[in-house]
C-alpha cells in the first residue's frame, strides 16, 4: 500500500505526518479544505497542531484527536481527490485496523504520561516545580511505569495517570480505551513495547540525577534551576531568528538585544520619564564601551 510503513515502524506515526501535510503544507496538502471541514463541525483551527517528527507529546495528542473524531476523519479523509495520491494513501492507512491499535496506544500515551508530564514539569518560572523535587517525581514515576509494562492492561482501567491526576471523567480516555479488551494481544505487545521503550530513554536521560543523594543542601543550592529547558531552547530560536534577519550583526549586538528582550530591559526604559532613561542610557553607552 503506498505510503505505508514495513517491519517493525509505526503506520501511526506516518499517518500523522501525512495528516499534518495535508492540514499545513500549502500545494501538497490541503490546509483550506482542512480548515473548512473543522469550521464545519466547530472545531478550532488549533484542533490538530503542527507535528515536524521530533515531539513526541505533539505526535500523542494528535493520536488522540484523530481517534476521539475517528468517524469524522474517516469521511473527511475518503472525500474528494486532491492532493494527488495524498488523501487516499491517509484515508487506506487510518482505516487499517494495526493503524488504529497504535494511534489508541500513543494516545493512551499521551493521556495517562506526556500530557501530565508537559503540565507538572514544564511550567512557568511563577509556578514552576523545585528542579530537585522535579526528580522526585520522576523516581516515583519510573516505578509506575515499570509496574505497567510488566500489566500494559492496567492502562484500560486506571483512575488516575503516572502522576496521580484522576482520569475520571475524561471523555478523550473514554473513546481511548472504547473496544479494547483485557487479553488483546496487539494491544498488550504495542503498549508493552512503547512502555519499556520510555522506561529505557528515562533511565538514559536520569541515570546520573537517580544516583543522587537528594539532601536539603543540594535542594537549596539548585533551587534557582529550572526543571526543564524551554528557556533555553528559545534562546537558540531567537538568536537564529535574529541572526536570519540581520546577518551582517555583530555577536556582541545580537546578545545585547535578547538580553534586552528576555529580561525586559526595553519595557523597563519606555516606562521612565524622558530625564531618567537619558541618564541610563548615557551610562549603558558608557559601560558598554567598557565592556567591549
Amino acid at each position: 500500500m503506498k505510503g505505508r510503513c514495513t517491519g517493525n515502524e509505526c503506520i501511526a506515526a506516518n499517518v500523522i505526518l501525512k495528516v499534518t501535510k495535508l492540514r499545513y503544507k500549502d500545494g501538497k496538502g490541503d490546509p483550506r479544505g482542512f480548515i473548512t471541514f473543522l469550521e464545519k463541525n466547530e472545531f478550532p483551527r488549533c484542533l490538530l497542531p503542527r507535528y515536524r517528527g521530533n515531539r513526541l507529546h505533539v505526535m500523542y495528542e494528535i493520536s488522540a484527536v484523530l481517534i476521539e473524531h475517528h468517524n469524522l476523519f474517516v469521511d473527511f479523509f475518503n472525500s474528494g481527490t486532491s492532493c494527488g495520491g495524498l488523501r487516499k494513501s491517509i484515508f487506506d492507512d487510518f482505516t487499517d485496523p494495526i493503524t488504529n491499535m497504535q494511534l489508541r496506544v500513543l494516545g493512551l500515551l499521551g493521556r495517562a504520561l506526556s500530557g501530565p508530564w508537559m503540565r507538572q514539569l514544564y511550567t512557568f518560572a511563577e509556578t514552576d516545580i523545585n528542579f530537585v523535587e522535579g526528580i522526585r517525581v520522576v523516581r516515583k514515576v519510573m516505578e509506575k511505569l515499570k509496574f505497567a509494562a510488566d500489566s500494559p492492561e492496567c492502562l484500560l482501567e486506571a483512575d488516575v495517570d503516572f502522576f496521580g491526576n484522576p482520569l475520571v471523567g475524561d471523555a478523550t480516555m473514554a473513546v481511548l480505551r472504547e473496544g479494547v479488551a483485557r487479553d488483546n494481544s496487539s494491544y498488550l505487545n504495542m503498549m508493552r513495547s512503547c512502555l519499556i521503550a520510555i522506561v529505557d530513554v528515562i533511565n538514559h536521560q536520569y541515570k546520573k540525577y537517580f544516583s543522587w543523594d537528594l539532601h536539603e543542601t543540594l535542594e537549596e543550592e539548585t533551587k534557582s534551576a529550572r526543571s526543564h529547558d524551554i528557556d533555553a531552547e528559545q534562546m537558540v530560536g531567537m538568536f537564529s531568528t535574529a541572526q536570519q534577519r540581520s546577518p551582517n550583526a555583530t555577536l556582541c549586538y545580537l546578545s545585547c538585544r535578547l538580553r534586552a528582550q528576555k529580561n525586559g530591559t526595553v519595557a523597563f526604559l519606555d516606562n521612565l520619564n524622558p530625564e531618567d532613561k537619558e541618564i541610563f542610557l548615557r551610562k549603558a553607552i558608557s559601560f558598554g564601551r567598557k565592556q567591549r
